[in-house]
């Protein structure tokens, strides 16, 4: 009887209709842009826009019908997502092969690879990496502790990495974490690529050997293993299109929108988020209701994260606060700062939410960081949407390592502003031209880019050519406040070529 009940029970669920998610471009109204849109809190901050005004999205049925009814014109790019994922080339054993390969050459990493969903590790795949990670660095990096327990009694892992790792020091404090949207698995690959480069490239990089030393990092990869492990079972190839988490709101209603679940202005409006529980954008019934928000909250006050990145797909976009309203924080120049040194590497435009995506968020991780400062110092927290417009939520295979590697110098520069961070801001002489045999004082200008001010500063000037002999390489810079610049004016460079 229990098998006859189990294969019925197996039976009805491959008869139930598959969601069907579609992609869309939609054109915004002469008069009213993208207003007539607004009311049903589509996910816009997972959008992209083209140059006519139009912007790209994929829609469930209930969202497309939805928007079939507001009486804006739209064009269907994909009729059938799933279709189309599971018609995109994979990568054959030789080319995986040279992926890693180059990847050992050019950035000394050689344990992470490509996971089986899609060349994405599933939610244990993952956590078998911290295993391994710790197994191999047991000196630099922490066993995987549990931060907080999901809905469905999956454990939310989290791990530091530090040069003692399992003492608390007073170090200044980072934090990453991925995989806060179910379908967006190129957000836990990133954190797991540059887990990876620390701890392979300690001892023998010295900026990796440096930070680790001097900062105590945290990694999450996987913030909302109910959500990822429901795409697993539902499409284990990849390509799953499940966002939230997988609370039961009742009335056949299940998720809540982690990243709409924090608690500063959590439920500002009903456009930024959604009071409905069947939306992708479903807050939730009250702000960190959610475990797996209250859990990095948590750990949040605990430890005073200085600098934070919340991982998403895609955009190409680095997103700071607000995201309620269309406003920028009295940091402005700050965040502003940071994001233009970090575009030279990962390329992604920046801004606010209102200003990148003319659309607003509310309840979100970004927000909450900054605007939290009573039970916690400020700060400065960033959404990075990774991948551009033909990549979408599941790149494709061969997308994958390119992806990740496009920010890990932008995970060492948010490691390094935790603390002070001293860097050259401009080179500067006493002349514009010399000549052979000339005396030349050198000036230059350095930044101290960090959130803490730096003391006790030591500049080593080096010669790189055999025509130059330095006759003041190293000259002290007693202080340096945070965002503040220094000139070093005392070093003379003997220009000696014939």
């Amino acid at each position: 009887m229990k098998r006859i009940l189990i294969a019925t029970i197996l039976l009805i669920s491959t008869l139930l209709p598959q969601e069907i998610y579609k992609k869309v471009k939609i054109f915004p109204s002469n008069s009213e842009g993208f207003a007539p849109i607004l009311q049903y809190a589509f996910d816009l901050e997972e959008s992209t826009t083209d140059k006519d005004g139009s912007i790209k999205i994929f829609l469930n049925s209930k969202e497309f019908s939805d928007l079939q009814n507001s009486g804006l014109r739209y064009e269907v790019l994909i009729p059938d997502w799933q279709q189309y994922y599971n018609n995109l080339p994979t990568l054959r054993p030789e080319e995986k092969s040279e992926f890693l390969r180059e990847s050992k050459e050019k950035y000394g990493i050689e344990g992470f690879g490509f996971g089986s969903m899609g060349g994405f590790y599933t939610f244990q795949e993952a956590i078998n990496q911290l295993d391994s990670l710790h197994a191999r660095f047991p000196n630099i990096i922490t066993q995987k502790f549990q931060i907080g327990e999901t809905e469905n009694g999956r454990p939310i892992w989290a791990a530091k990495i530090s040069d003692n790792p399992n003492v608390s020091e007073p170090e200044p404090r980072a934090l990453f974490d991925g995989l806060i949207h179910a379908r967006e698995p190129i957000s836990m690959m990133t954190v797991l690529y540059a887990m990876y480069y620390l701890c392979e490239n300690y001892g023998d990089d010295p900026e990796v050997t440096y930070l680790v030393n001097n900062r105590e990092i945290f990694f999450i990869p996987v913030v909302n293993p109910d959500g990822y492990e429901y795409n697993r079972i539902d499409e284990p190839g990849g390509g799953g299109m499940w966002r939230k988490n997988r609370k039961n709101s009742g009335g056949g209603a299940y998720g809540v929108d982690l990243n709409r679940n924090y608690g500063y202005m959590w439920g500002y409006d009903n456009t930024g988020s959604s009071p409905t529980p069947s939306s992708e954008t479903y807050r939730g019934p009250s702000a960190f209701s959610e475990p797996e928000v209250a859990a990095i909250r948590d750990l949040t006050i605990v430890n005073g994260f200085r600098s934070y990145v919340n991982f998403h797909s895609y955009a190409n976009a680095m997103l700071y606060p607000w995201g309620y309203i269309n406003q920028v924080t009295p940091d402005n120049a700050i965040y502003s700062d940071f994001c233009s040194y970090m575009s030279q590497f990962n390329g992604f435009e920046y801004g606010n939410g209102g200003t990148i995506l003319g659309y607003n968020s509310n309840g979100s991780s970004r927000d909450w960081f900054y605007g939290e400062q009573t039970t916690k110092p400020k700060t400065f927290g960033y959404t990075f949407e990774i991948g551009g417009d033909a990549d979408g939520f599941w790149p494709a295979q061969s997308r994958i390592f390119p992806l990740v590697q496009l920010n890990l110098r932008p995970i060492l520069f948010k490691s390094w502003v935790a603390g002070e961070y001293v860097s050259l801001f401009s080179p500067g002489f006493d002349r514009e031209y010399f000549n052979p045999g000339d005396v030349v004082s050198l000036i230059p200008v350095f930044k101290n880019r960090g959130l803490s001010n730096a003391a006790d500063v030591t500049v080593e000037l080096t010669a790189v050519s055999p025509d130059l002999t330095i006759i003041n390489g190293v000259v002290q810079i007693l202080n340096i406040a945070s965002q503040d610049t220094s000139a070093v004016t005392t070093i003379i460079k003997l220009f000696h070529c014939s």
